[in-house]
């Protein structure tokens, strides 16, 4: 009954609760209940005076979760200000997204993804080939036809690459296996080509599509 009770338990979490409530979630709900059961047994075994022991777990476990949307402003080492316009989490990591004076930026557990500058319709062509060395954006003109049309990018982010190549006439088909970066690439870079919410190994290698180039 134990080992069943364990197996059953792993699935649900890995398979249902961490893609529905990210990780932090998960492990408060699980220790919740680990914490109640641990109650439950002290009670009946040495009387309510017990419970006084789990106390500092359940303190633990109450700390303050994930704000969607609740705007932090802060300021760099520089002493620079930025704004915490967004976070959270999905079952692939922590995600946020910063906003600066000049670019909006979004973070995947602390890394860097994507920085663009402020306002998606600021983007300009060749502005940060020539300001940041982006060689992405050379790619259209690295088909031996000179006429490369369309692109598959392997991870979305923000959607920064599909506007540059958008710009060079470029149509994009994105494939984001996270559909919580998908939905931050809409809301908040304004992304608006196509795009694939899959796998994009499983999507590979059943797509049919011919592209002038990838990017992964």
């Amino acid at each position: 009954l134990s080992t069943l009770g364990s197996v059953a338990g792993t699935l649900a979490v890995t398979f249902y609760l961490i893609p529905a409530a990210g990780t932090s979630t998960a492990v408060r709900l699980v220790g919740g209940c680990v914490i109640a059961v641990c109650a439950i047994g002290l009670a009946l075994e040495i009387g309510p005076a017990g419970l006084v022991v789990l106390l500092p777990a359940a303190a633990a476990l109450k700390g303050g979760g994930l704000q969607r949307d609740e705007r932090i402003a802060l300021h760099d080492s520089q002493g620079n200000p930025f704004e915490i316009i967004y976070r959270d989490e999905s079952a692939y990591g922590r995600l946020a997204v910063l906003e600066t004076v000049d670019e909006r930026l979004l973070l995947a557990d602390g890394i860097l993804q994507t920085g663009m500058p402020a306002g998606h319709y600021s983007l300009e062509r060749g502005r940060l080939l020539a300001e940041q060395g982006y060689y992405l954006e050379l790619l259209p003109y690295l088909v031996e036809s000179g006429e490369g049309k369309r692109a598959l990018a392997i991870g979305l982010a923000g959607g920064l690459l599909p506007g540059l190549l958008r710009l060079h006439d470029v149509e994009t088909l994105a494939v984001e296996i996270d559909p919580k970066m998908a939905e931050i690439s809409r809301r908040f870079f304004n992304y608006s080509g196509e795009l694939v919410v899959q796998d994009g190994r499983r999507f590979v290698e059943d797509c049919r599509q011919e592209f002038d180039f990838c990017v992964i």
